[in-house]
């Protein structure tokens, strides 16, 4: 130890080597709290939704006529809609923006493929969604 830092060190002074280390220290404490009292104070909203078609809907059976899929009818009022196929229906992935995810209910989403984005799945700003097409 040379005598300027012995000096610093003896009136209770910190060298430049030591600042450096607690400021990391400090930014690595800081950024773990902000990490863990973000997910403490993150929205998130599970549902179990039904199913919306019988698997004899699914398997065809009323292929060609019009159903109202289990909740439909309560949730959008009367909602005819084609039946599926005998090939059932599809998912699809889609990606929403978080603030198209936090509008008021009733109002239309915009949803995008994932192509159109970078990383989307690494990303803050879009929650995925799953589209079911009708077959």
């Amino acid at each position: 130890m040379n005598i300027r830092n012995w000096l610093i060190h003896l009136l209770g002074g910190f060298t430049k080597q030591q600042l450096g280390e607690a400021a990391r220290d400090q930014f690595q404490l800081g950024e773990g709290m902000g990490i863990l009292m973000g997910r403490k104070d993150c929205k998130v909203a599970w549902k179990i939704l039904p199913l919306p078609f019988s698997d004899a809907q699914l398997a065809g059976v009323e292929y060609g006529t019009f159903v109202t899929p289990v909740g439909f009818g309560t949730e959008f009022g009367e909602c005819n809609i084609p039946a599926p196929s005998p090939n059932g229906y599809e998912q699809r992935a889609f990606f929403i923006s978080k603030k198209d995810a936090d509008r008021a209910e009733g109002d239309d989403v915009i949803c995008h493929r994932s192509d159109k984005f970078e990383d989307p799945i690494n990303s803050d700003a879009l929650v995925p969604v799953i589209l079911t097409v009708l077959r």
